[in-house]
């Protein structure tokens, strides 16, 4: 999906972003307030009220701060940056137009968090309404309070819109280059580290529902003789038939990764002893297909179920890894007795 199509469309937020476009936004109004400090005393304001205003900067600045962004509903979110808005339209009426500055934060925090454009539009059109409101109620209509909504306008609008689109390129960006730091190149699964971090996902997630999962390891056989015989072009060839294999074979949901060489590892949810051994026969009739027909592709396999086989990741690799050197060894010594 394109960076336009997620910018135009309805995506959830993932929870990351709002953390940070949460933090991003208590900063963003801390500064503003204390900035405003000796700002109000230079500028010696006509009302008393201006002393206040800070407050309204520093206030929602502190409440940004403690908020638990990971567990906030949007909805909520949503309204805090309407009551921010109306915060804001409060200050530019009863002290002074300059506080309409404030409104960039505002604009700001919802490019960061909601970069969709119909939330960014609905929002700015309410920071809009703000602008305008001191032109006709308060103590600074008139004019003046004009000048400063039809300047602010329009830059509020850029600024909303373009801090919408970074963000989503930047999101898609980061995205990117999280899937290749897990994704073997080579053979389109996932590498050693994306392994790891899988395994250790569905041990928290089958260790609080106690359910079983099996990890299952493939290891192909002579595969440096394999190397010799048609060259590491060739190997590299067989190895990406050997990943698209292993992904077509396995169930919707089960996962394939290569941990390096020759080696592969499957991580099958929702799996017991029965499921594991009927995958790990189909996959090696599958395997038997990649390669070239004289010489098709053999491999040992092994697999560890958890929790009765280890509950830790090191504990299922190793379990499953010298269930694998049996299986080797099984398989040499029927090889010794048909050529016997």
């Amino acid at each position: 999906m394109t960076a336009l199509q997620r910018f135009l469309g309805g995506l959830e937020e993932p929870r990351s972003r709002v953390v940070r476009g949460g933090r991003i936004a208590a900063v963003a109004f801390i500064v503003g307030g204390l900035v405003a400090i000796p700002a109000n005393v230079l500028i010696e304001p006509r009302h008393d009220w201006v002393y206040l205003m800070p407050l309204l900067s520093l206030g929602p600045g502190l409440v940004c701060l403690f908020l638990p962004w990971e567990r906030m509903p949007e909805l909520v979110i949503r309204v805090l940056a309407t009551v921010s808005t109306a915060l804001v339209s409060l200050s530019m009426a009863v002290a002074s137009p300059a506080y309409a500055a404030y409104y960039v934060f505002v604009v700001l925090f919802v490019a960061l968090v909601f970069p969709r454009l119909r939330v960014v539009v609905f929002h700015l059109l309410l920071v809009c309404v703000g602008l305008f409101v001191p032109v006709f109620v308060g103590d600074f209509t008139g004019r003046e309070s004009l000048i400063v909504a039809l300047v602010e306008a329009p830059s509020l609008f850029v600024v909303g819109m373009l801090t919408s689109y970074l963000t989503v390129r930047l999101e898609e960006s980061r995205e990117a280059l999280y899937r290749l730091s897990r994704r073997d190149e080579l053979t389109g699964v996932g590498n050693y580290r994306s392994l790891h971090e899988s395994v250790e996902a569905e041990i928290a997630r089958h260790g609080r529902s106690e359910r079983s999962f099996a990890l299952i390891l493939v290891d192909l056989d002579g595969f440096k003789a394999v190397n010799d015989r048609v060259g590491h072009l060739g190997g590299d060839r067989i190895l990406a038939e050997v990943g698209s294999a292993l992904r077509e074979g396995v169930r919707a949901g089960d996962m394939v990764f290569r941990q390096g060489g020759d080696e592969f590892a499957v991580l099958a949810p929702e799996s017991g002893i029965a499921e594991a051994e009927e995958l790990t026969v189909r996959l090696r009739a599958l395997l038997s297909r990649c390669g070239e027909p004289r010489h098709p592709v053999t491999a040992g396999t092994g697999f560890a179920v958890f929790p009765a086989d280890g509950l830790t990741v090191d504990d299922l690799l190793s379990f499953a890894d010298v269930h694998l050197l049996a299986c080797k060894q099984e398989q040499r010594a029927e090889a010794r007795d048909r050529e016997s």
